[in-house]
């Protein structure tokens, strides 16, 4: 705001007087006073950053308020304002109570200054010092108003300064103004100031006199959607452009200043979004980085161990010449040796494919390839956990780019509501109402089968190493064959098989009773395994699994399950592609084949669901139809 706008708007204040102070706060450079107004209400006054105006809106305020702020509420709270003034014709504002003023400068950076009736600072915004001008606590506030005559306007005006540049900076009308006191005065903006005569200094005085004079009609000035100017009255140079009128100068002021300052919030906002988004995304690349090293790293060391195996005598004399060398010349024994640590009694090997492993040598070689096996074991549990953490990092950055924040999210659910005993485990209800229960691992199968399974079940299981035991849980009505078939695939899919790329499997199942953890003589029986004895019952079944949208949630299952229930599904099966991105796809191909309805609900649900319940981590997208002979997307 120029000087010729805070006078405009000062004539608008004559409100102010008695206005009794609420409270103030500070923000920045400004200074809010929120104020009561006899006879009108409650209303803002701000000071600062250049602009002064009253506004019946109440901007947002920090909730902790600063030093400064604090101390004026100290002094001023319950005050009312006796008086309001600009001081001559500068950008200088004081209030004024009884036993002290508040000052507002409004040039440069600006500054408020706490003071005493006779000029002493009692406190300020910003400590400030100059060659000829020092302001801080204690000292003397001088106001110097330059009060307007003809006699000092004539001398002030005897320098070399184009009058555009003179009017604009030693009278602070700014531009704006400066250049339409000379265009209304007839007068070349461009001419030096002491080369006009002194009838046009006169009127140039009595132009701008006649301005400050002129009627307030206030205008926003704009040029297509952009806002660019704030005015009083009408100004030559904006004639054309687009106005929006508006009943008073503060209320224009208000409109102009707080939208500037939301849209200034709202990029600030926006700013600090992107910063978050952009950490969200280093972190996200330097997990899937990690979980990407530790997937190489395990399966190179399964790698070794089978080589190993394979060659079981040659690795085992390579120890045991390196026991007879000794570890100190170790290298000599075998050049498959690349190091040796003697503290700690390890010699490293090439096992083949760029692997190096490390081997005891005071372990037996069998014990060496358990440990192999133990150390890949240990990083695959480390890259679930870091799955988990970069399926929460995916959230957050899903977050950070939607407008709004996301739902609650929805977990996969059979209808029940209520936490039950199944849900620990891998469960689904069958496609005619039967509960179906699986193990997530060792403990989870070894507490299956002996705490939750009773004589009329059936029990479910596969030759191949890590599998799963799954149970159908019996009810008053004979376990049908339909749900046979669809446990058998349950079973199979989440069974090694998945893993090793296989695309149909042998699943057998028994009853509860020819189960147990009883062995034969000298044999022992691990955790999580059990012995079955007499008939099993076969099935071949492919490893395929189906998801759906299915009462506001992701039902994931064996295909027919899924099928009774929607004929809107998308099946995977064994694949390469991780749990995230195999997630990511079947919500997409869900959303190309539902409702509006629907779609508006997937666009608010987190896959997080969905890539739990792919097996092994990884998979393959299959038609979203289910037919015999399943045929790859392409």
């Amino acid at each position: 705001m120029t000087s010729i706008d805070i006078a405009f708007a000062l004539r608008e204040m004559e409100s102010l007087v008695g206005a009794r102070v609420e409270k103030v706060f500070q923000e920045g450079h400004q200074i809010h006073f929120a104020l009561h107004l006899p006879g009108r209400g409650g209303r803002t006054l701000l000071a600062g950053d250049g602009m002064l105006f009253l506004s019946e809106a109440t901007p947002p305020h920090a909730k902790v308020p600063t030093s400064f702020a604090m101390y004026l509420r100290k002094y001023l709270k319950g005050k009312r304002i006796n008086k309001v003034v600009q001081q001559g014709f500068d950008r200088i504002v004081a209030l004024e109570f009884d036993g002290a003023k508040m000052i507002f400068e409004l040039f440069r950076d600006g500054n408020a200054l706490f003071v005493s009736p006779d000029g002493q600072i009692l406190s300020l915004l910003v400590r400030e010092r100059w060659k000829d001008r020092t302001l801080k606590k204690g000292e003397t506030y001088n106001m110097n108003p330059f009060e307007i005559s003809l006699e000092e306007f004539s001398s002030a005006m005897k320098n070399e300064k184009q009058i555009v540049a003179f009017l604009a900076r030693e009278m602070s009308f700014g531009g704006t103004y400066a250049e339409e006191v000379c265009a209304r005065a007839g007068i070349e903006k461009s001419t030096p100031c002491n080369a006009i005569s002194s009838k046009d200094v006169e009127l140039l005085l009595n132009t701008v006199k006649c301005m400050l004079n002129e009627s307030v009609a206030p205008f926003i000035i704009s040029e297509g959607e952009k806002r660019i100017d704030v005015v009083p009255i009408h100004l030559k140079k904006y004639e054309g452009f687009s106005e929006t009128k508006f009943s008073s100068f503060n209320s224009a002021l208000e409109e102009y200043f707080l939208s500037g300052m939301n849209v200034k919030e709202e990029e600030k906002t926006k700013k600090e979004k992107m910063t978050r988004e952009k950490k969200i995304l280093v972190r996200k690349k330097a997990q899937e980085d990690a979980i990407a090293r530790r997937d190489k790293e395990a399966s190179n060391l399964v790698r070794a161990a089978e080589i190993i195996s394979a060659n079981y005598s040659e690795y085992e004399s390579l120890i045991m010449a390196v026991r007879e060398k000794g570890i100190g010349k170790a290298k000599q024994a075998s050049d498959k040796v690349k190091s040796v640590d003697s503290k700690k009694k390890l010699i490293s090997i090439d096992a083949g494919n760029g692997t190096t492993v490390e081997l005891n040598i005071e372990k037996s070689l069998a014990e060496n390839i358990n440990a192999i096996y133990s150390r890949s074991k240990m990083l695959k549990q480390k890259m679930l956990r870091a799955n988990d953490a970069l399926l929460k990092t995916e959230e957050l950055l899903l977050i950070e780019k939607r407008e709004e924040p996301l739902p609650q999210k929805s977990r996969i659910t059979t209808g029940l509501q209520k936490k039950e005993w199944f849900q620990k485990f891998r469960w689904f209800r069958s496609s005619n109402g039967f509960l179906v229960v699986g193990g997530r691992d060792a403990t989870s199968n070894e507490v299956l089968i002996k705490k939750h399974t009773e004589k009329n079940d059936l029990v479910f299981h596969t030759d191949v190493a890590g599998s799963p035991f799954v149970v159908i849980k019996a009810s008053e009505t004979e376990i049908d064959k339909k749900t046979i078939d669809e446990t058998a695939q349950f079973t199979a899919s989440y069974s090694r098989a998945w893993k090793q790329g296989v695309g149909a499997l042998d699943v057998f199942y028994i009853s509860p009773d020819q189960v147990t953890k009883k062995t034969p003589s000298g044999e022992y029986m691990g955790h999580g395994s059990f012995m079955v004895y007499g008939k099993k019952n076969w099935i071949k079944t492919e490893l395929r699994v189906a998801v759906c949208l299915y009462e506001g949630a992701f039902l994931c299952g064996p295909v027919e399950s899924i099928t009774s229930k929607t004929g809107k599904y998308v099946l995977f099966g064994p694949g390469t592609t991780r749990a995230a991105d195999i997630a990511k796809k079947i919500k997409a191909e869900l959303f190309q084949i539902s409702s509006k309805e629907e779609q508006d609900l997937l666009r608010k649900m987190s896959t997080e669901d969905i890539q739990k319940s792919v097996p092994f981590g990884s998979g393959e997208i299959l038609k979203n139809t289910y037919k015999k002979g399943y045929v790859k997307r392409k």
